[in-house]
């Protein structure tokens, strides 16, 4: 079974990784530090490649890549800080990678062999897709397709930082007390990171893959993911669900019931 540096320790509990975690795993640590605005460009270089999809067209597959395709729009003036030419803006509510974007990028990438399933999460008009039941719903299908790699566009405020946090939420019992556990809740911003699996212990974790390396891969609690993803700042938000050509039709069956369409997070494409 693969034992992973950030569960170092906890190979008893029920761990359920998604795809090949071990390959995709060593892609994040060669991807290096995320560039400015390019969070959902980072994520989806590392799985892409691990993936098998290295090369396209002839360019190496990484974040300024995936970015380019995807028409990453960074602050005006910084275009041409990069390998190759991003879409520039002079509005902060821009920044950053749409989904469509994400989707297009890695479909063009893998020449159509994969497909970005978009699952939205978020609603403008409506608000909050998700409660409990649905996310654990979603938890249950991701969990035995397998085959299948995940990227979550969701607001950082509901996540934990904090020293030690993985093995501090691994011992947790009962409710969350963040004072007393030395942690704290991030600084909001609308964010990409990838999702390798779940834990189940006293409580329920995902293992997020930050594109962010001062944060690394940690876990996240189900509340936390939760509220994320209902995002709770004007914008909406989702998930990719990314697998092989053909096999989304069995997803799709199993997720009757949740919106599987884009979502407008504020950046265009």
């Amino acid at each position: 079974m693969y034992e992973p540096w950030y569960l170092e320790g906890i190979s008893d509990l029920p761990i359920t990784f998604l795809g090949d975690a071990k390959t995709v795993d060593l892609e994040y640590l060669k991807e290096g530090e995320q560039k400015e605005n390019l969070c959902g460009p980072f994520a989806a270089a590392y799985i892409l490649r691990a993936l098998g999809f290295r090369q396209h067209g002839g360019n190496f597959v990484d974040q300024e890549y995936v970015a380019y395709l995807a028409s990453t729009r960074v602050n005006m003036g910084e275009g041409r800080l990069y390998k190759y030419p991003l879409a520039e803006t002079t509005s902060p509510a821009e920044l950053g990678t749409s989904a469509a974007g994400m989707k297009h990028a890695i479909e063009t990438i893998s020449e159509g062999r994969l497909v970005a399933l978009p699952v939205k999460t978020t609603d403008r008009s409506l608000g909050p897709l998700l409660d409990r039941e649905r996310l654990e719903v979603l938890i249950r299908v991701f969990a035995n397709i397998g085959d299948v790699q995940l990227i979550f566009n969701l607001n950082t405020k509901h996540l934990l930082e904090g020293p030690d946090l993985n093995r501090r939420l691994l011992a947790l019992e009962g409710d969350i007390n963040l004072s007393r556990l030395g942690l704290r809740r991030r600084d909001g911003v609308g964010h990409f990171v990838s999702c390798a699996g779940f834990v189940r212990a006293k409580k329920m974790f995902f293992i997020i893959r930050e594109s962010y390396k001062k944060f690394g891969v940690q876990l996240q609690p189900f509340e936390a993911i939760l509220e994320g993803l209902n995002r709770y700042d004007g914008r909406e938000g989702g998930i990719l669900a990314i697998l092989p050509k053909g096999h989304e039709e069995a997803l799709v069956e199993e997720l009757q019931g949740f919106e599987l369409s884009l979502w407008d997070n504020g950046s265009p494409f």
